[in-house]
């Protein structure tokens, strides 16, 4: 299962089938309205926001 961390608070997200090959996950699941949130990926943060161009933007 997919796990995003956004202010304290857990999103799981659904797994999708072993037969889909390319794991779409909607952007409004892991956003839920807000600009930015924090992943956590094997002990470290990383940030992903919306940029004012409505392109995404990771940074650690």
């Amino acid at each position: 299962m997919n796990t995003s961390t956004q202010a304290n608070k857990t999103i799981k997200l659904q797994k999708n089938s072993p037969n889909d090959a390319n794991n779409i996950v909607d952007a409004e699941k892991i956003f839920q309205g807000k600009k930015r949130v924090t992943l956590s990926h094997q002990g470290d943060n990383y940030i992903l926001q919306i940029t004012s161009n409505n392109k995404l933007l990771l940074t650690k």
